[in-house]
This record gives C-alpha cells, structure tokens and sequence, in this order.
C-alpha cells in the first residue's frame, strides 16, 4: 500500500477571544485534515481523506488528557470503499474512559493460509465485504489504573473467492463468510503523558473476550491480549525510545479472518497484513524517534514476531524480522500530533509504505 500526501491543513476553531483561557481553548479543539492519493496493486489509485479533532470536554481540567476521534474515508478506481472512524474519549478528571472503532471494508485482501511458513504461491486474492465494530468503557479505579468491559462485532459477507485457489481447496471456518459478537474484561495501566504521540510514561492493557451464540455469534472462541509499551526520554533534545510487546492468543473455533495475523500499519511493519496467521501471535518492536528541524522528525524501527498454532511451537529459528524508517511531519505542537511515514522491511523481499495521523503506537 502506497499513500501519497497531496496538502494538509491543521486549523483550530478561530482566534480566542480575550476572555478565553487556555482550557476554554482546549475545550473547543482542533482540526486535522490530511487529503491523500492512494494506490496498492490490489485497488489502484485511489483517493480519499484522513482527518482528526482533538478535544476536551466542557469543564475538564488541565491534568485530564486530550480527547481525540480520527477517521478516514478512501474509495477506489476498483469501486472499492474503506471507512473507518476511531475515537479516544477522556471524561472530565478522567474518570471514564472510552475507546473503540468502527469500519466497513469492501476491500480486496491476499490470502496465503493458516501458519508461519507459508510459500508465495499460495498468494490469492479473496474479495468480501467486512463491518467491524469494537468499543471499551474503563473506570477509572487508581490514578493510574483503568478496568472495564468490551464489546466487539465483526461481520464477514459477499465473499468471492478463486474456487481453486487456497480459501476454497482448505475451506477454513467461516471461508464462505460469518458473524460473531463477543463481551470481555479489560484492564489497563496507563501513564502516558500524550495519548497520540507519548514522550514518558507506559502503557499495559489486559483483554480476554468470549464470543457465545447467546451474544449472536455464529462460533464459540475466546481470545486474550496483551499490549505493554513503554516510552523513555533520552535527552533534552526530544530523543525518545518507544519500546512495544504484544500477544494475542486465541482458543476455540477461530474464523479464518480472527485468527491473528501479523503484519500491519502499528506492528511488524513490511509485512502485509495475514501474510502469516496463526491462532496465537507473539511481537515485539523498538522505535528511535528524534526531531531534526522546525516539524520535521525521523525514525528507526526494528522489531521481531511470529505465529503459531500452540504457544509450545514457537521457536528462536521461526522468528520474522521487520525494521524501517520514517519521516514525521507535526501539523499541531500543542497535542504533538505528527503525519507519519514509513517505509518498513521484512523476511523474503517483504516491503510496505505506510501514512497515518500520530504515531504507529
């Protein structure tokens, strides 16, 4: 996937009035909007436009974090669509927080099969549509401490595949298309002083989901996760190491689209997204993020990961590595918001350009 920055804007709401503080400020938000050309071998060009308000809400005061909802639209000469919101919400003192995202794919995607050595020759293209829906409500518990519940819904259909291709010849569950909803637990430890784009602090989040026919799903599995970060200031340059491991494990019977799949725009960058999948996924990444002049800033990242079907066959020699470099563009000081790009490598000639609104994690 290549995306192309075409202008950018970053406008707040006008200039304050003299009466207004900095938290009335604050309170009114800001815009980004970043219109791009698009183009991948599956779609072709494309276009569309990502974007971004950052907010708090009335009455928040200054130690509350910035709320942010982001969401883009791109659409295809392939007549392919893509919509995807996402939002971060901080209620005043924080009280509550609110996470989750929304998405409708009608979207081409390369499928290669279940496992972590998979040859290229199994390369082919499936077309489905997809709707997604995950959304998380924490309670603050300790000034540090988060827990709540999720909710998650992911929907497959229209599926249209090459009936002598992989999908079709191993028909995998949930191949011809499914539903499942799933309620779970959440627990998160949260220290960050940014949300979009971190300089100190860490981060530790805790999920187990459970996907029943009593919640309308059509298959019975659970699935666990783990995310840790953590961000260190190197100098008083704005030199900054961001260090990320993540594990997702899964139980049950899996769809073939559930099932974990390494490789995407946050994580084992250079890889395309499912070229490996497996029902538990291990990954680990380091990133180097410095400023050079003005709003530009640089990064180097490097990471490592794998996939397997139990945690006892994970082995040293599997491993896959990713590792890159990006440019960083920052459209609002205030909130540290940067346009991002990056170019990341992986095992056998993978390669992938990426461009997103604040930083991989």
């Amino acid at each position: 996937m290549l995306l192309l920055t075409l202008n950018l804007s970053a406008r707040g709401q006008g200039p304050a009035a003299p009466a207004d503080t900095s938290a009335q400020q604050a309170q009114k938000g800001s815009w980004i909007v970043l219109p791009v050309v698009y183009y991948s071998p599956e779609t072709r060009f494309g276009f569309g436009a990502l974007g971004m308000h950052l907010f708090k809400f009335r009455g928040a005061d200054s130690l509350t974090r910035t709320s942010n909802v982001q969401a883009y639209a791109l659409y295809t000469l392939n007549k392919q669509l893509l919509i995807s919101p996402k939002y971060t919400l901080f209620t005043n003192g924080e009280r509550y927080m609110l996470s989750g995202n929304l998405a409708y794919f009608k979207f081409p995607q390369l499928y290669y099969g279940i496992g972590n050595d998979l040859p290229q020759e199994n390369e082919e293209l499936v077309d489905y549509s997809y709707f997604r829906a995950e959304n998380k409500f924490l309670k603050k518990l300790t000034p540090s401490i988060f827990g709540g519940i999720q909710w998650n819904l992911y929907s497959m259909f229209g599926v249209d595949s090459d009936p002598e291709g992989v999908l079709a010849q191993t028909q995998p569950l949930g191949w011809r298309g499914y539903r499942t909803s799933g309620l779970g637990l959440v627990v998160a430890y949260d220290t960050r002083d940014i949300v979009v784009n971190p300089t100190a602090g860490a981060f530790l989040e805790l999920t187990s989901t459970h996907n029943s026919k009593a919640l309308g799903s059509q298959f019975v599995y659970s699935r666990y996760s783990l995310d840790a970060r953590k961000y260190v200031r190197l100098n008083k340059k704005g030199h900054i190491l961001a260090l990320q491991a993540i594990g997702q494990f899964t139980r049950g019977s899996v769809p073939f689209m559930e099932v974990p799949a390494l490789g995407n725009e946050i994580i084992m960058r250079g890889y395309y997204e499912g070229r490996y999948r497996d029902k538990q996924y291990v990954a680990a990444q380091a990133e180097y993020r410095l400023p050079l002049f003005w709003r530009i800033g640089a990064v180097g990242f490097a990471g490592l990961g794998d996939v397997a079907p139990s945690l006892g066959d994970f082995t040293l020699a599997s491993l896959k590595p990713s590792y890159g470099l990006g440019a960083r563009f920052m459209v609002n000081k205030a909130e540290r918001v940067n346009i991002r790009v990056d170019y990341g490598w992986g095992k056998g000639g993978s390669s992938g350009f990426y461009l997103e609104i604040t930083e991989a994690f």
